[in-house]
């Protein structure tokens, strides 16, 4: 977490902005949470912390997370966009179109198979996401 703060510390710094209180907060709370938070969800979890950060603090600094590359943004279509801490190791998901509920997983046989089609179409991949949607055991 201490290296996650300096990346952002660093950022701030570079970009002619201060590193306040709030926005130690709101990246402590998105980067230590695992999964993909919603922005309410992630409101009530940084309120939890600290009372007087409202919803522009944590939206500007959400921003400036995914700015300094440290949290991303998806949106699975479950009604807004989830946010989550970049991780190092690539990952793809699995979304039940029911319950809502999201798989993360890695498999190096897509992986291949990935490359080898940009190949084939010419192209070298610098990245990519992939988001599979059906319904999970308990849905289905």
């Amino acid at each position: 977490m201490a290296e996650r703060l300096d990346v952002l510390r660093r950022y701030v710094t570079t970009h002619g902005l201060r590193m306040t209180r709030q926005r130690e907060v709101i990246a402590e709370v998105l980067l230590s949470t695992p999964g993909h938070l919603g922005i309410d969800e992630l409101y009530a979890a940084v309120k939890a912390r600290d009372g007087a950060i409202g919803y522009a603090t944590l939206y500007r600094t959400v921003k400036l997370l995914q700015e300094a590359g440290l949290a991303e943004s998806h949106d699975f279509g479950t009604g807004g966009s989830r946010f989550e801490a970049s991780h190092d190791d690539h990952h793809d998901h699995l979304v039940c179109t029911r319950c809502r509920k999201i798989v993360e997983f890695h498999d190096e046989a897509v992986e291949r198979l990935q490359e080898e089609i940009a190949a084939r179409f010419g192209y070298r991949l610098t990245d990519h996401r992939m988001e599979l949607y059906g319904l999970c055991g308990g849905c289905a």
